[in-house]
Order: C-alpha cells, then structure tokens, then sequence
C-alpha cells in the first residue's frame, strides 16, 4: 500500500526539536509506536504537521493550514492508498467538483466523504476534450439518437458540438492530466473516523506466499497456534515454511523483523510474539523498544532473553537530545541563574554526547537507556567493560 503524507508529530506546546515522523496510512502498531516516540506526558496534546504530500499533492490547498486530528488523517490516507487508477481519476474529478477555482478549502471531513464516493462517478480515462467525448458517446450507443447511424453519416457529425452538449448536460469536468469525470449517483457520507487508537489482537501480522506460486497467500497473525500456523501454511500450497516469503505488514516491534529470514525461524518468531505480548500487557513495551534499540539488537532469541531482563535497564523519557541531557546535569549541580548564564556559552549537544559516552547510556527515540547497575549499555557483540557502581549522574533519576 502506497503512502500519501508524511507527518510530524508534537506535543502542542513544547520546547522539543526531535520530532517522531510517521508516513500515512499507517498500521495499527505504527500509531500506537508514533506515540511511544512522541512520548505525550500527561494532560499534553498531540499536534500534527504534515511534511510532504507523497501522494496527491493537489490536497495541500485544502490542508495546509487545517488543524488534523492523526486518527482523521489517516483514514483519509487509508481511503486515498487503496483507490485503483479509475477511482483515483474520480476523486480528483470530485475535488474539482467541489472547489473548481482554488477558492473554498474543503475541510478534511469532506475530502474524506469525496474518497468515499468514488464509485458514485464515471470515469473516461482516454477523454481530455469534447471532441473525444462526443465521438466515444456515439460510437459506444451512448446517445440514443445517433444509434444506428452509417458509416457516412457518422463521419459529417460535430462531435466537437456533441461532446460539449453531453459534459453540460450532465455536468462532468476534465482534468488537465486526463480523464473525464461525471456524478453519476448521490454522494456517499463516509463514517466518522476512530476517536481513538486501539490495540490490535497480533503482535506480528505476516503475510506469507508461496514463492513458487505468488498468487497463493495467507495473512498470519502471531502469536499463533500450532493449527493456525499449519492453516497459514496450507493456504500457501507450500510443502514446508522455508518455501515460502514473509512480508510484515504490521508489528509491535516496528523495523525489526526487516530483512530477516523470518519464515525459516517462525517458530522462534512466534515465541518472540509471546514475549512481547508479555511486555506490552505489564506496560513495558516502549522501555523494551528502547532497550532493543540501545543494544543493537537484531537476533529473535537474543531480543526474547532481554525481554525477561528489562529490570536491568532504566528509561528516561523525558529525555530528547542529548542538549537535554546536559542541561539536566547543569540543574543538578548549579543554580538556575549560573545555568541560564552558562547556556550560551557551552556546546550542549556536544557536552550531552559525552556525558552519555562518560556513563555508558544510549539516548533512544523513546528516551534515553541506562542499566541499573552503573554497567555500560552493551551493544550485541560487545565484548563486556568494567562498569563503575552505580550511576553519578549529578542526582538525575532515571525510571
């Protein structure tokens, strides 16, 4: 499924300058990820900038100054990324429909009732003049009056003439890129949109195919069964799991299962699926995200073994860049005048990097990743370090 925006997300009122980005539509887990990220503390709201229009660039007349709700966007987004080139020639026919001269912005709840009404037009793809659409009007019978007309008397009619007294009369549009568009039937109200993320029932959604034979698929939802994952496989033709390719389509963990051998290690996988759905219901899923993230890691088992260690590590989310991370420690040691008059005078960010290279922490998009016990947040492969005893950090408390 293609993209049609990329978004910054924001707390509304905020000294941040990392913001998470997120390309619509999204899946399920990559919301509730974007939000992991954008870290909203309580009682602070979500602010959404669109970046770019991947898709559909004509839409940032009608947006580019809206305040959008993320949910709402996205299922715009959703509604945009499945429509085929027909229906895509006839969204845009209704966004001219609605707004011929760039003069009245549609809201987003309008643009999202015009992608749900696409099939209440019809499309000729080919015409881009009247010329043309006189001349496909009489050929295919369209206009009952000139049915059944010769050959010779077909050729000395004004299809110029005919093309333009069709498109008045029922009111249809070309668009400077091609394409005929006409209303066919009343426009169709799309359902509101979710006022709220909600939690899938997967922790893993794969689709699988049979690398022999594309067209045979199965969506497989993990953690699984040992009968759903025999079904899965059946549905794909294929004699065993290594035959066939797996395609992440939504995860808890976003990015980790890319490029990885999944179908050869689904059992594995699926004992990962079990793992983290252990986390997300104690409500560790972003400090394991951030844990995964510190270490480096890329290996199923390995990530399952951290996954039963995470009291090791601390996470602080609060923490952004490593400007931050400096500031916290001037707070901790001086006083609030003396910092405010050294702040222009230090490197932040370069300070912040050392004191996360002199303590051994990793700073994360979910905020910032020591162990417990003062060691060095080992990347995998690492060789093991001598640590200090727990961690000095001018008084800062990480949790």
């Amino acid at each position: 499924m293609g993209k049609v925006f990329q978004v910054q997300l924001m707390q509304e009122h905020t000294s941040q300058t990392i913001f998470p980005q997120l390309d619509l539509p999204a899946q399920p887990w990559e919301l509730l990820d974007a939000m992991d990220r954008v870290r909203l503390q309580e009682g602070e709201k979500l602010r959404v900038r669109i970046d770019q229009y991947l898709d559909f660039k004509e839409l940032i007349f009608h947006l580019i100054t809206a305040k959008v709700q993320l949910l709402e966007l996205n299922d715009l987004a959703l509604r945009l990324a499945r429509l085929d080139a027909a229906q895509r020639t006839a969204f845009r026919g209704l966004l001219r429909m609605e707004s011929p001269t760039f003069e009245q912005r549609l809201p987003l709840a309008r643009l999202r009732d015009l992608a749900a009404s696409v099939d209440s037009c019809r499309v000729e793809a080919s015409v881009s003049r009247d010329e043309e659409l006189g001349r496909i009007y009489v050929e295919s019978g369209r206009l009952p009056k000139y049915r059944g007309l010769p050959e010779s008397v077909q050729k000395m009619l004004n299809y110029e003439e005919i093309g333009k007294e069709s498109r008045e009369r029922e009111q249809g549009i070309y668009l400077s890129g091609g394409g005929y568009v006409v209303r066919t039937r009343s426009m169709i109200q799309a359902p509101p949109a979710p006022e709220r993320m909600e939690k899938p029932p997967y922790i893993f959604r794969l689709c699988v195919t049979n690398e022999r034979l594309s067209d045979r698929t199965a969506l497989l939802d993990l953690p699984a069964t040992p009968e759903e994952l025999e079904e899965a496989l059946r549905e794909t033709g294929a004699a065993s799991w290594r035959n066939v390719g797996v395609q992440t389509v939504d995860s808890a963990l976003p990015g980790f299962l890319e490029g990885m051998d999944c179908a050869g290690e689904i059992e594995i996988l699926n004992d990962l699926a079990l793992t983290v759905r252990d986390v997300e219901q104690a409500g560790l899923l972003p400090k394991y995200k951030a844990v995964l993230h510190a270490v480096r890691c890329t290996d199923p088992e390995e990530a399952i073994r951290l996954g039963e260690r995470l009291d090791e590590y601390l996470l602080e989310t609060r923490t952004y860049t490593s400007a931050d991370i400096a500031l916290e420690e001037f707070h901790a040691i001086l006083d609030g005048q003396t910092v405010e008059l050294l702040k222009p005078c230090v490197d932040l960010y370069r300070f912040g990097d050392a004191l996360i290279q002199k303590y051994g922490s990793d700073l994360t998009e979910y905020g910032l990743v020591e162990r417990r016990d003062g060691q060095m947040v080992q990347k995998m492969g690492q060789e093991p370090k001598p640590g200090r005893q727990g961690i000095q950090r001018g008084g800062m408390t990480l949790g």
